[in-house]
């Protein structure tokens, strides 16, 4: 994705919609984001549901989400993606307000140092609300991230 990829990166959590990250990142520093955002992940197979009624497909295919359900379930699929695209680093997006997404943070960054060797960077942020960010604040974290890896 970049001409001279330095670093792949699995970014936790959706990134916020006002900022363009991603780009900087890759410009600054040869940063790819290689994995983003498991939500968008489908988790059942190709044609599983035919036939089956539309509320029980679309029931059974949210069960089958690993975002549904327990913390261990969630950090097991992460560590899963972080091995799968051989990243360097991961940076976990934690939403304010999303016990999900703060509540495994902690978890998934020990983890993933223990069973991958690959550390992470928790930021905290809105994804939606601008007014709480600063710019020159998550970048300086990001920056300071990357040069360590």
């Amino acid at each position: 994705a970049v001409p001279e990829e330095k670093y792949r990166l699995l970014w936790c959590q959706t990134p916020p919609f006002y900022v363009d990250l991603t780009t900087w990142m890759e410009e600054k520093y040869g940063a790819v984001v290689a994995f983003n955002d498991p939500h968008k992940e489908v988790w059942w197979e190709k044609g599983e549901y035919d036939g089956v009624p539309v509320l029980e497909a679309m029931a059974r295919q949210y069960i089958t989400d690993p975002w549904n359900g327990s913390s261990e379930r969630r950090v097991s699929t992460l560590v899963e993606n972080a091995r799968e695209y051989s990243v360097h680093g991961a940076v976990h997006y934690n939403q304010w307000g999303c016990r999900v997404s703060a509540g495994h943070a902690q978890m998934f960054a020990e983890r993933l140092e223990k069973e991958v060797g690959v550390p992470t960077l928790i930021l905290d942020g809105d994804y939606i609300d601008f007014r709480n960010h600063s710019d020159a604040q998550v970048k300086t974290r990001l920056s300071a991230f990357l040069e360590m890896l």
